[in-house]
């Protein structure tokens, strides 16, 4: 079931203090509104009563959708800095609700695909891409190509994230301290996608469900001293 808390906020413009309604957990099967506005980029987006000023509330959430089989955490943006260990734990916290849980949740532990996210804009990025039967692994592969085109589009914490789909042609919009900030386009189809996949996938090093481009790019990636300390043989 999804779960709501009140949560006092005050207007950075006018100080003015009100209640507002925020979610920690979506079971979003039951709350396609909320699914909705997840792809508006309006969820936890509040107008201030007084001045109208928009309010954006950023904190952990669960996503869990069993018809689609998507369980997501989204963290705030600023997290990402943690996804080591933040992708390790919700591994962990999905295995233990799935085959620890009651034995009818057993039977979707295989086919749920579980990520873990920063921002809702990423989060917006996933269910994107998902509607349109795209491939995200193979979408983060892209992102990398594309990059080849300008080394220095790319900021050392900047994110590139999926914005916009029309038919084959896919805007690529980069995120610099959580705002969109600059636009690239590329175009492919699932067959190239898939294609780009099976080139460049072992670059991105997956091994939990932080699938992004940032875990091999920029200031918050995995370097070749992290992998051989990680590693129990040694060097």
């Amino acid at each position: 079931m999804s779960t709501w808390d009140d949560v006092s906020i005050t207007c950075p413009q006018c100080a003015n203090a009100f209640v507002v309604q925020v979610a920690s957990g979506l079971h979003i099967s039951r709350l396609p509104h909320i699914r909705d506005r997840i792809l508006a980029g309006t969820l936890h987006r509040f107008p201030c009563p007084q001045c109208e000023q928009p309010i954006e509330v950023r904190r952990p959430l669960i996503y869990a959708d069993f018809d689609r089989g998507d369980w997501i955490e989204v963290w705030p943006a600023h997290s990402i800095a943690q996804w080591r260990e933040l992708a390790s734990a919700c591994q962990a916290n999905y295995t233990r609700v799935f085959e620890r849980g009651a034995p009818i949740l057993r039977t979707h532990v295989e086919r749920f695909r579980v990520r873990i996210v920063f921002g809702y804009d990423e989060l917006r990025e996933k269910l994107l891409l998902w509607d349109a039967r795209l491939d995200d692994i193979a979408v983060e592969c892209l992102k990398l190509l594309a990059l080849r085109r300008d080394v220095s589009w790319l900021g050392e914490r900047d994110r590139v994230l999926v914005t916009s789909l029309v038919a084959t042609q896919i805007t690529l919009t980069r995120f610099r301290e959580d705002i969109a900030d600059g636009s690239l386009e590329s175009e492919c189809s699932p067959e190239g996608l898939a294609a780009i996949r099976r080139r460049v996938e072992p670059v991105l090093a997956l091994a939990d469900p932080f699938v992004s481009i940032n875990r091999v790019v920029g200031a918050y990636a995995v370097t070749a001293s992290d992998r051989d300390r990680s590693d129990p043989r040694g060097p």
